[in-house]
């Protein structure tokens, strides 16, 4: 009997040893008191906290039932919120949302008092990923890593949408690479139709870091769409979770890339191709190649052989760089090289929108077999507009503007605005169907893309920083009605304006301005520099009127 005891009592013991080493790891590995498990669709989900430096919180996605989502915590260290002890019927919606609570728990002996708040986001789907590894540190470690994982997609009143294996999830961006909340890319193990989006297997998680409103993309890509811009990229907002780890609010967007559901165009004999800075991609395993003008661009897709690719771009540059407009080797005109619609489109939405990356980075170009015409698009990128919103004139040029980044480096829109049937194709556009959507995003869609991502664009701030993403939008709202303004006398009477083009390399801008002929450029008086005519190096006189195009720069920078 006493060896029967004896056996009991240490089961016992190992029995509770492995209960406390299981605590142990739990606590070790999550460092948080408790985690939360929602009811989805056919199973559940596992949410833990996330806790800055004064509260942990509880990030619940739209469609979930708070009476069906339910906190779990270690039986070995007692929680308490709100003086109610957390046990196997603790649900969420025991719990007022949206202020903060006390939290009580204790963990090896130690009693610990804390805040915690719940929240639920609304109207926006919810998609969890999960890496093979069980946590995103080697992802994040370098950009190039990839992992395996799964991944639930789930609609805003809970519906599953799409349940699927990742063949790899991997850091994507540059400057957005560089911020502490991460874009994405996705590769499926096959096909999926995401959200209604046509079904592919490779997708973009857009985290919108530079954008405090997190709605300059998706606004873009939806105005650039319904003004009719080929294979435009359709994307969708969700609420992203890694690992059971809330990472905000993101885009989940088609990629540009040559498919029947995204560029759908013959995949003998074409090609897709990007304009980008050549020191973000060189030594980099990318096809790639140099124009004569030293533009860089990186090969998508490639239908053909890549010499044919730089003959084919090679003939459209120059002739639109020429003085006539024929390529002289080919003996074909700029306007028979390439979709001047197409151009023409890119053209306005980089001006309409201030991009400016406008006809640099991240820029697209395709060519299409079945027409044997180079068009521009699909657009992308577009998370950094309304650039010198603070800074420069509402009369701020992006698309036309004559010089990008290196020095003397013109740009090939820049020559295209030149020539007269292209920007009477630019005013035609205008006027017919961009400034109708342009009208509408500002008095109205705005407004309505706000109120879609409210609470979501709420919780991401909590997780991510504080914005001021309220005074952002008003401000833009304002200033594209501005815009408007300034376009529609522009466009009508562009005869009466002037170019001036700054260069100021201590910046790194380059930026083009235009100017009422006989106005001053009073916006040149700001900062009180020394402005150099670039031919002569003769000082401009900011205080005479303008009537010419000039092309000027601080005093110190032409050397530099």
């Amino acid at each position: 009997m006493k060896k029967r005891l004896a056996v009991v009592y240490w089961m016992t013991a190992m029995f509770l040893l492995v209960l406390s080493v299981l605590g142990l790891m739990e606590i070790q590995q999550y460092d948080f008191p408790f985690s939360v498990v929602v009811t989805t669709q056919g199973g559940s989900e596992t949410i833990k906290c996330w806790q800055d430096s004064q509260c942990y919180y509880v990030f619940l996605p739209s469609g979930t039932d708070p009476d069906q989502a339910k906190l779990v915590s270690n039986p070995l260290f007692p929680v308490r919120i709100n003086g109610e002890r957390v046990d196997k019927k603790t649900v969420c919606g025991n719990f007022p949302f949206f202020v903060e609570l006390p939290l009580s728990y204790q963990k090896w002996g130690k009693s610990y008092e804390e805040t915690v708040c719940f929240y639920q986001s609304d109207n926006v789907p919810t998609l969890y990923i999960d890496t093979a590894s069980g946590s995103m540190d080697y992802i994040h470690s370098e950009k190039g890593n990839a992992e395996s994982g799964m991944l639930r997609l789930y609609r805003p009143d809970g519906t599953l949408d799409c349940d699927t294996q990742i063949r790899s999830i991997n850091g994507r961006g540059n400057i957005t690479w560089t911020k502490d909340k991460k874009p994405y890319s996705l590769e499926l193990m096959q096909k999926e139709d995401i959200l209604g989006m046509g079904a592919a297997k490779k997708w973009i998680l857009l985290a919108n870091a530079i954008d405090p409103t997190n709605m300059c993309n998706k606004m873009c890509y939806d105005l650039a769409a319904r003004a009719g811009c080929a294979y435009t990229p359709e994307c969708q907002w969700v609420d992203l979770y890694l690992n059971g780890n809330y990472a905000g609010l993101y885009l989940i967007s088609e990629r540009n890339e040559v498919d029947t559901q995204r560029v759908n165009i013959s995949k003998k004999g074409s090609f897709l191709i990007s304009k980008e800075r050549a020191d973000r991609w060189m030594g980099r395993n990318y096809s790639a190649f140099f124009s004569r003008r030293e533009d860089f661009f990186r090969i998508h897709y490639a239908g053909m052989d890549e010499d044919w690719i730089w003959e084919i771009w090679q003939s459209v540059e120059d002739s639109i760089f020429a003085e006539d407009g024929i390529d002289p080797r080919t003996g074909k005109s700029w306007d028979e090289l390439i979709d001047v619609e197409s151009w023409a489109q890119q053209f306005l939405i980089w001006d309409c929108f201030i991009d400016i990356d406008a006809a640099f980075l991240s820029k697209f170009f395709y060519y299409d077999a079945s027409s044997e015409l180079v068009f521009a698009g699909p657009l992308w990128d577009m998370d950094n507009i309304f650039s010198g919103l603070s800074t420069y004139p509402i009369s701020i040029l992006a698309s036309e503007r004559r010089f990008i980044w290196e020095w003397g480096q013109e740009s090939i829109f820049y020559y295209l605005s030149l020539k007269d049937s292209f920007r009477e194709t630019v005013k035609q556009l205008y006027w017919e169907k961009f400034r109708p959507l342009l009208l509408e995003l500002a008095e109205s869609g705005m407004d309505q893309y706000r109120e879609q991502i409210h609470t979501a664009a709420f919780l991401n701030d909590i997780r991510w920083g504080r914005s001021n993403a309220e005074e952002v939008i008003e401000q833009r709202k304002s200033y594209l009605l501005d815009r408007i303004g300034f376009l529609d006398d522009y466009l009508g009477s562009e005869e009466d304006y002037c170019m001036i083009s700054l260069i100021i390399l201590k910046d790194n801008q380059w930026r083009s301005i235009a100017v009422r002929r006989g106005e001053i450029a009073d916006f040149l008086f700001s900062d009180g520099a020394t402005w150099l005519d670039y031919e002569t190096g003769e000082p401009f006189d900011v205080t005479v009127p303008v009537m010419d195009d000039w092309v000027i720069y601080q005093a110190r920078n032409k050397e530099e």
